[in-house]
């Protein structure tokens, strides 16, 4: 079987920038500070949650007594 040679893809060239790096990047990390504080938030509701709910049962329970 003879061997083919291969040719590698060219890189599509780039004629335009519309955004900048370092714009880009700054949008980047503000979004991942947005999406930590928002999981943050998130967190803080539903372990909320779970402790109201645990204070109704306790003191369901010592009421009962």
């Amino acid at each position: 079987m003879p061997e083919t040679e291969q040719t590698p893809k060219s890189s599509p060239i780039i004629n335009e920038v519309k955004y900048s790096l370092k714009k880009l990047l700054a949008e980047v990390e503000e979004e991942r500070q947005n999406s930590v504080l928002a999981r943050e938030l998130v967190d803080q509701a539903e372990m909320f949650g779970i402790l109201k709910k645990n204070r109704r049962r306790s003191r369901g329970r010592n009421n009962r007594g």
